[in-house]
């Protein structure tokens, strides 16, 4: 199992320079993988208008979505830090938002990771 996260963006977004770490990430096709101890951070792009009504709460035309997962879903600390680092860093970094495991969407800087 995994933690399943979005960041919503009305943007393209450029992973090259958006991510943390940038360097430490690895490309597989169209997947990027950030490989911790014991955990992995993983993100997949795409180009979509299916957002839900709290991303367009924020965003009037989002049509690019960062699915973003943590595995394993008991990584320790260090894992789910590295996740909501990721998570706000792409948020900001694309003017998007992010959204969380109930599908409330929020700006980087809100709501809380527990």
């Amino acid at each position: 199992m995994s933690m399943d996260l979005e960041v919503w963006s009305e943007n393209p977004f450029n992973l090259e320079t958006m991510l943390i770490e940038s360097n430490k990430w690895e490309k597989f096709g169209d997947e990027w993988a950030y490989e911790g101890n014991g955990w992995q951070v993983l993100i997949n792009i795409e180009e979509s208008n299916d957002s839900s009504d709290s991303v367009q709460s924020f965003l009037p035309s989002p049509n690019y979505v960062a699915f973003i997962s943590l595995e394993p879903i008991g990584a320790d600390s260090s894992g789910y830090l590295f996740l909501e680092k990721t998570i706000r860093g792409l948020a900001k970094e694309s003017n998007g938002v992010w959204v969380d495991p109930n599908g409330e969407a929020f700006r980087p800087g809100e709501g809380t990771f527990e």
